[in-house]
């Protein structure tokens, strides 16, 4: 939402701004904002939980989550486009949602997750160092002994 101080402001009969008559020009212009806002939202939420619901278990991309959400919208300019990508981009960075990077990375409903097989290590007992004893000796080092 771009804000223009212009659009707002209410001028008092000496010409400046009258704070209160602005401030309250705003917050009803915000609410109305925010009440559609919300609800889109809300359908967004829902449109990235029924793109899981059709796909269960699976670890999907993120552009084909973004992809399948848009298009239960039609068509749309480019801005809408921008600013709902957004909005499932920051759906999905949230609970119940967990984003995975790498070759198997992806995005997963949590709950889903749980019930899959792990790929956590967590639990693993962490490998054991190389001690310095066990390293090998260079060439160098015999040869120095061989010399001595």
């Amino acid at each position: 939402m771009e804000i223009n101080i212009a659009t707002f402001s209410v001028r008092n009969s000496s010409g400046n701004i009258d704070e209160k008559a602005t401030l309250a020009k705003f917050e009803k212009t915000l609410g109305s904002w925010n009440s559609d806002n919300v609800t889109v939202l809300s359908d967004v939420r829902k449109a990235v939980s029924a793109v899981f619901d059709a796909n269960p278990g699976k670890r999907l991309a993120t552009n084909y989550i973004v992809a399948q959400v848009l298009q239960t919208f039609g068509a749309m300019d480019e801005k809408e486009f921008k600013v709902n990508t957004g909005r499932v981009e920051s759906i999905l960075a949230l609970p119940p949602y967990i984003k995975t990077v790498g070759a198997k990375g992806g995005v997963e409903r949590i709950a889903e997750a749980v019930t899959a097989p792990s790929n956590d290590v967590s639990n693993s007992p962490a490998p054991k160092k190389a001690s310095k004893s066990g390293k090998k000796q260079s060439g160098k080092g015999k040869s120095q002994t061989a010399q001595a």
